[in-house]
This record gives C-alpha cells, structure tokens and sequence, in this order.
C-alpha cells in the first residue's frame, strides 16, 4: 500500500499538484541554464529528464540545479560585498569547522555570471 492510500482524496491530490509545481520549476531551471550557457557560447544542454545526478552541462561543466528555499542571503551578501578588479573574480570560500581529527570541508560560491565569464575565457569563446 503506498503512502498515498493514507490520505483522503482532496490531500492526494494536493500532494500531486504540490510535486508536480515543483518538478515543473525544476524543469524551467534546468532549460533555462542550459540555454544560457549555449547562448555563452559553452554548448549547453539539459540531461536532467534522463535522471541522475546532472541536470545541465556545457563545455567544461556539469550542473546539478536546484530551486527552492535553500538560497543563502548570508553568502549572497558576503558574495556582493566584494569588488573585484576588471580581471578579477569575486568568489567566497566557505569551510565547515567539523573538530578533532575530521576532515573539513570547503565550497566556493561564486556569481552565475562569473561562472560563465571563466568558462568563456577558458575556452576562448568570449
């Protein structure tokens, strides 16, 4: 019996609508970057309605997009604090602090922007 059974009807249904919406703005994300790197001239494409773990990639990327609450406006103001030079990048480092003897680890966050101007330059597509 699925979980679903448990519920009455007007609950199903809107469980079902609830993981439809989001897998719809999913979907929107994953067209959406991949035509904006191809547009960036990086090739991209979305793979994400094959399953797995990418949802997008262009030359010298893969993306795994995801859309929802989880947006940090606490690295998003760090991010925009910095100004980088015309050269320069502005990208945050973030480490964990996990104690003895574990292993930290580290992400950097980094503007889309950003993002696409290093690919570019990379690969001379600018």
């Amino acid at each position: 019996m699925s979980r679903m059974a448990d519920l009455d009807i007007d609950a199903q249904n809107a469980a079902r609508r609830r993981g439809k919406n989001n897998r719809q703005r999913g979907n929107g994300l994953e067209r959406r970057l991949a035509s904006e790197l191809t547009e960036a001239g990086l090739a991209g494409e979305r793979v994400g309605q094959y399953g797995g773990k990418v949802d997008a990639r262009g030359i010298g990327i893969i993306i795994s997009a995801k859309k929802g609450g989880a947006y940090s406006e606490r690295y998003d103001k760090w991010l925009n604090e910095l100004k980088p030079k015309a050269d320069e990048v502005a990208a945050l480092v973030i480490e964990d602090a996990p104690g003895s003897g574990i292993k930290s680890r580290r992400m950097v966050v980094i503007s889309w922007e950003a993002l696409i101007e290093l690919l570019q330059s990379r690969e001379g597509t600018k």
